[in-house]
């Protein structure tokens, strides 16, 4: 094949692969129109100024446990990441809803999986826009972190989530005061898992959690684990029925604190709390997303990992797509076989 058609050949297959690409984000049907900040501390928007001054001191404590001995809040924290879907899939068999804390940017280049999560009865919950340590942050910055997480998740799954999670579980006053001023509940853990920690051994893991589950008091907890890699995926699968078989009965952590608001209609701290049924369907469009430069995950250590596209996430693909996908590849194998004779 001479030169000439060699590049005819790349230039075909970079369109075919894009439009193959394009076909697998969409199937979700997740259409975000806005235009989202990069990763980092995002820009405050002008309408959202007005908060800037008007946070009162606030010593609500932070949510550290169930209310009952013998129920778990079952917490995920960082996605959503690669192995998220399978994550899905596996929960779904066991009949167990969970919180999601989701990172803003990860969002972004992920919704179809958020939504799934929604649909399928999870709790969906704010880990801010980028996972910074949030006491080092102005308080223009934090009402950013924690915006612009909220719009994303309200242009996703049709209602504003009102629990979050402050990233380490750091939270100092005057956090505290913004988080709880912007009308969200923050939410820390009682027992932390450390499937993060790439120096805690797996097997140390087992150990503790081994040891939770054995504890017959059963006291109320709210765990931490994460969704981001393999390590943590495969830990949930031990840590879960581990658990369970332990008597602890999971949940999501508003199930677990007997609230069945978890939600608000809008970004407004004042706005009407409601549940997952006032949950106002997206818009479907084959339209690209206006953004997904928001191109880092964050893990629970602060360290930064190139996020994968969302076809490589794991997007659930609809029959018509794959059809779309099939065809693509049709067409690129009979360009080539055209291309080749010249």
């Amino acid at each position: 094949m001479q030169p000439s058609s060699l590049l005819k050949s790349a230039f075909l297959l970079s369109m075919l692969s894009q439009g193959a690409l394009s076909a697998s984000i969409h199937a979700g049907g997740v259409n975000l129109t806005m235009t989202y900040p990069d990763y980092g501390v995002p820009p405050l928007r002008p309408e959202w100024n007005k908060y800037l001054g008007t946070f009162k001191a606030d010593h609500t404590p932070d949510i550290i446990q169930c209310l009952r001995s013998g129920e778990w809040g079952q917490t995920f924290d960082d996605g959503p990441g690669a192995p998220t879907n399978q994550l899905l899939d596996y929960l779904q068999q066991q009949n167990i809803t969970v919180t999601f804390f989701i990172i803003g940017a990860n969002a972004v280049a992920a919704p179809n999986t958020v939504k799934r999560a929604f649909d399928l009865g999870h709790q969906i919950a704010i880990h801010t826009w980028s996972h910074p340590h949030i006491p080092t942050l102005t308080e223009a910055g934090i009402v950013a972190e924690l915006l612009w997480t909220a719009q994303v998740l309200t242009d996703i799954i049709g209602v504003t989530p009102v629990y979050m999670r402050p990233p380490y579980g750091e939270i100092d006053a005057k956090s505290r005061n913004v988080i709880r001023g912007l009308g969200f509940i923050p939410v820390i853990w009682s027992n932390d898992s450390s499937d993060w920690d790439d120096t805690v051994s797996v097997e140390s893991v087992k150990s503790e959690v081994d040891r939770w589950a054995s504890d017959t008091s059963r006291p109320p907890a709210i765990g931490l684990e994460h969704d981001l890699n393999d390590r943590e995926a495969q830990l949930a699968r031990y840590i879960i029925p581990k658990l369970m078989s332990g008597g602890y009965k999971l949940k999501p952590v508003a199930e677990c604190l007997d609230d069945p608001l978890p939600y608000r209609r809008g970004l407004d701290p004042t706005a009407e709390r409601v549940g997952r049924s006032a949950a106002i369907a997206p818009s479907s469009s084959s339209a690209l997303p206006s953004t997904t430069s928001a191109a880092a995950s964050i893990s629970a250590s602060g360290t930064t990992m190139p996020t994968a596209t969302p076809a490589a996430q794991g997007v659930r693909v609809s029959s018509s797509t794959r059809t779309q996908v099939g065809l693509s590849l049709a067409f690129l194998v009979a360009g080539l076989a055209f291309l080749a004779q010249f």
